[in-house]
């Protein structure tokens, strides 16, 4: 055997303690920036520092995250790793690994126990974690040498989420890859039994202080993760989407073809937009709404049910920030009270291009409808230049709205949020209409819609609550919310 120098066994010691560094020496690669919560999470779950939402002790782990983001790489490595320490500490481990089907986590199996047997640097890291092929070195399971032969479980055992896990228990640790695939997220029915299988199988088969680590990508609201996240709030959840606030790539390609340029990410999202916002941004759109549930579909109204037209305008003209859509929201009122939401625009747009998408929008709405438009926009950086720009353009017929920022009440995110919650009655009750012929919006619409206060967007949101704030003002209004108006100049309403 060659001799071993100074600087490798440091790194060898440094290795056992420290999951990071375990990763560089034995398997020769550096944390991604995405995956560096995952690393850290990791480390605090191994040594009992890792907290849930509202700061108490756990011991589950879920990491939401993009395909191909290297989730079953890390967690293969990290059962490798947590087998080791195991024994280095004199333990007899007995690790359990679920994914998706059985095929599917044998090869993750394979993977822990090939480097087990074959890696020269985790035999150095890890010296007493020996194999035991007499007694079971499968695929799927297989023994280390144990102190206590007594113990009857395997050091590992992999399983498909349906599979012959029952009967073992797994106090060091149970690993959820991915749970879910195409096949068994197709009914309500499947969706169920994997749930099931959680609570009746997965989780009687940890002791009290079994670590638990669920990495998964998204599939739908009521997967396993949302469901966890929704019922069982002791756990620490971690979540990474492909485009940083920003909207450029997390993890950018490299010369290896690893990673996910972020031109080809914005066609991924222009090809199929929930698709790409549940599995690679983890954030499905809920087939309900949280706040937005109720919908009514009626026809286009006439010229002669009619009250007035109203655009309504959330704007931005930067290109550098995730948030930084301008959207518009066309609402006819109607003269029985109601409102029907005719056209969606949503676009990021230098302000040039703004300007004049508002002025194509508004020429359009008074030649369709035969009657004045009122532009309404929101009286904010980005807002008041358009209504300075196109005040003598479209005399008369915009508004500039003042929105109070309630600062010492919470963010902006969370008045938006009790914003939506005061106006959602009108769309309880039926108040406000949508198209019930195809649009190209509507989708879209709707899915924002739908996914808010949770999606990525929030864009047609504003300016929906923007319009009807104003169309509703009375109704509206409460001793901590009041809508005001700027009338300087814009004559009459």
């Amino acid at each position: 055997m060659e001799p071993v120098s100074k600087d490798i066994i440091e790194r060898a010691a440094r290795s056992s303690l420290y999951f990071r560094d375990y990763v560089q020496f034995v398997h020769n690669w550096e944390p991604r920036p995405h995956q560096q919560l995952w690393v850290e999470a990791l480390q605090q779950l191994a040594d009992g520092t890792l907290k849930d939402v509202s700061g108490n002790p756990t011991r589950k782990l879920m990491i939401l995250a993009f395909p191909g983001s290297g989730k079953t790489d890390t967690m293969c490595e990290y059962n490798a790793w947590v087998i080791g320490r195991s024994c280095l500490a004199g333990e007899i481990p007995q690790i359990g690994y679920v994914a998706y089907a059985d095929d599917v986590a044998m090869i993750r199996s394979v993977a822990v126990r090939d480097t087990i047997e074959y890696s020269e640097n985790y035999r150095l890291v890890f010296p007493y974690s020996i194999p035991h092929k007499d007694k079971r070195w499968a695929g799927h399971e297989w023994f280390l040498w144990r102190s206590d032969w007594s113990k009857k479980d395997p050091t590992f055992r992999s399983a498909g989420i349906t599979g012959g896990i029952l009967s073992y228990r797994f106090p060091t640790l149970i690993t959820i890859d991915d749970p879910h695939d195409p096949k068994n997220m197709k009914t309500t029915h499947q969706k169920d039994e994997v749930w099931r299988i959680w609570q009746t199988t997965i989780k009687t088969r940890a002791y009290e202080g079994t670590p638990i680590v669920l990495i998964c990508t998204r599939w739908a609201e009521d997967d396993l993760a949302g469901r966890l996240m929704s019922v069982e709030k002791d756990w620490h959840v971690i979540h990474t989407p492909v485009l940083d606030e920003f909207e450029e790539s997390m993890w950018p390609s490299e010369k290896s073809g690893m990673g996910f340029s972020t031109r080809s990410l914005m066609e991924l999202r222009r090809m199929d937009k929930e698709a790409f916002l549940t599995q690679y941004m983890a954030l499905p759109p809920s087939s309900v709404g949280d706040i937005f549930k109720w919908w009514t579909f009626g026809p286009r109204p006439v010229r002669d049910q009619i009250d007035r037209v109203y655009q309504c305008w959330d704007t931005a003209y930067t290109k550098k920030s995730w948030s930084s859509y301008s959207a518009m929201v066309e609402m006819v009122k109607l003269k029985n009270g109601r409102v029907f939401v005719s056209d969606v625009f949503r676009d990021k747009m230098e302000f040039p291009a703004l300007l004049d998408a508002v002025m194509l929008k508004h020429a359009q709405a008074e030649n369709y409808w035969g009657s004045d438009v009122m532009v309404l926009v929101e009286n904010k950086a980005s807002g008041a230049p358009v209504v300075d720009m196109f005040s003598k353009g479209l005399p008369g017929r915009i508004r500039k709205v003042d929105l109070p920022r309630h600062s010492e009440r919470g963010s902006q995110q969370k008045d938006l949020v009790g914003r939506a919650a005061a106006i959602s009655k009108y769309f309880e009750t039926g108040h406000i209409i949508l198209p019930d012929t195809f649009e190209p919006w509507k989708d879209e619409y709707l899915s924002e819609m739908k996914a808010f206060p949770r999606g990525q967007y929030d864009d047609q949101v504003s300016a929906t609550l923007l319009g009807l704030e104003y169309i509703y003002p009375a109704r509206t209004l409460n001793a901590d919310y009041r809508l005001e108006v700027s009338y300087e100049g814009w004559g009459n309403a």
